[in-house]
């Protein structure tokens, strides 16, 4: 799990707890996406499902349990092959450790593509996520991917059913046939087999349309020394293939050196050079 830094929360709306958001951080445990979440939960994998019917749990995942550590409580979904399990050492005292929240204070997420927790010490905060818990357990629990904006990062978030109006559910079937629409003209470029065939590597790669209806891919690649991360056009992807355009980080130039008399000898200067201004 890797620990979100931005968007954790427990939204209320007219005094009801509507779910948990567990943020995110920008690192590749959160853009791997969630699928072995979901299928933890039984969540299908069957895109021509809309809205709620794509996103709904429909067991609750082994292993998903309340935990409580000193003031600390919460939701934990351990790793599914998790090497924590000791009888002599009980979940949330491991992963209290392994995630530095021994001497922390409010409330807290972690996550990656298989398991999570969001915890807080306190009282109101444990009072509702016992709530979104109680959700788990009952099978009231929608699994989505939420964007504050377009240049932010997406949060794991889990939204009680039986509590969203019913407009949201629409919203998010109108979405998911707009989804549905990008994913399929995406296929269509064939960039992702270009990409896969010129051995070019990424945490990830998401397409989306920008605002003027363009569809343009956000891309996180691998080694980050050479390539750029961002928003970038298919042509520029079908640029990477060929190892040039925006996504190749272009070197620095060449310093230049400047001859200056010091004792009426003519000494080099530069950042990063040496008496011989190489």
């Amino acid at each position: 799990m890797n620990t979100a830094r931005f968007d954790v929360s427990i939204p209320v709306s007219g005094g009801r707890v509507q779910g948990a958001i567990l943020g995110y951080d920008f690192c590749a445990e959160h853009e791997w996406g969630i699928a072995k979440i979901l299928d933890r939960f039984g969540v299908t994998s069957d895109t021509r499902f809309l809205g709620m019917n794509r996103r709904r749990i429909t067991k609750v995942a082994e292993g998903l349990m309340w935990v409580k550590s000193g003031n600390r409580q919460g939701i934990l979904l351990p790793d599914a092959f998790s090497v924590w399990y000791d009888d002599r050492v009980p979940a949330a005292e491991h992963y209290w450790k392994a995630l530095g929240l021994t001497n922390r204070k409010g409330i807290h997420s972690s996550w990656c593509d298989e398991s999570f927790c969001i915890t807080s010490d306190d009282t109101m905060d444990i009072l509702r996520l016992k709530q979104v818990y109680e959700a788990f357990l009952h099978k009231d629990i929608a699994i989505a991917r939420l964007s504050s904006g377009w240049a932010t990062g997406s949060s794991l978030a889990f939204i009680i059913i039986s509590r969203m109006p019913k407009a949201a559910k629409k919203e998010w079937a109108d979405a998911d046939r707009l989804d549905n629409k990008v994913r399929r003209e995406f296929k269509r470029t064939r960039v992702e087999n270009l990409l896969r065939k010129k051995k070019k590597g990424y945490f990830a790669l998401s397409p989306r349309y920008n605002k003027s209806g363009e569809l343009v891919v956000w891309l996180n690649p691998f080694e980050q020394s050479k390539y750029n991360s961002g928003w970038f056009t298919i042509q520029d992807l079908r640029d990477w293939a060929r190892d040039t355009g925006k996504v190749i980080i272009k070197p620095d130039p060449p310093k230049s050196f400047i001859p200056q008399e010091v004792d009426g000898f003519e000494e080099w200067y530069s950042a990063g050079g040496n008496d011989e201004g190489t």
